[in-house]
C-alpha cells in the first residue's frame, strides 16, 4: 500500500491515536528501504494526478505539507490553482524531479515523508485539525 495510502486511512482516527499511528508509519518508513516505501519517482502528470481521486481535504493537507517546506500555495483551499501548481513545481525542483506541478503516487509519498515531521508539529499546536482556509 503507498504511504499517502496508508496515511489517508488514518485520518479518520481519534487525534491521539492518529499521531500515534502516524509516528509508527512513519518510523517504519524509515526502517524499510527507500526503494520499497517510495516508488520509483515518476513524473507527475494531469492523469496521474487525476487517477490519485484525490478529495478536497487531502488536496487542502498536501497544500499546507507544501507550505510547511517552504513552497507557499498562497492557501490552503483545497483547490490546486496556479500558486499550487508553481509551489509543486518548486517543490519538484528542490527534489530533482522534472517540475510538471502535478503529483503521481511516488511524488506524494515522497511529499508526505519529507514533510511529516514539520506536520506532526503543526497538529500538535493546531489539534483542531483545520486545514481548509478559504
Amino acid at each position: 500500500m503507498p504511504f499517502f495510502a496508508a496515511l489517508n486511512l488514518i485520518r479518520q482516527f481519534a487525534p491521539a491515536t492518529k499521531l500515534a499511528l502516524q509516528v509508527l508509519l512513519l518510523a517504519s518508513a524509515f526502517l524499510l528501504s527507500p526503494a520499497q516505501t517510495v516508488q520509483a519517482q515518476d513524473n507527475g502528470t494531469a492523469q496521474t494526478e487525476q487517477a490519485l481521486k484525490l478529495d478536497r481535504e487531502f488536496r487542502a493537507e498536501l497544500q499546507l505539507r507544501l507550505q510547511l517546506l517552504g513552497f507557499d500555495p498562497k492557501g490552503t483551499d483545497g483547490f490546486f490553482g496556479p500558486n499550487s501548481r508553481k509551489a509543486i513545481s518548486a517543490w519538484q525542483v528542490s527534489i530533482d524531479a522534472e517540475p510538471t506541478g502535478y503529483f503521481s503516487v511516488g511524488l506524494m509519498d515522497k511529499l508526505i515523508l519529507q514533510s511529516q515531521p514539520a506536520f506532526d508539529a503543526w497538529s500538535l499546536e493546531n489539534p483542531e485539525g483545520d486545514i481548509l482556509k478559504y
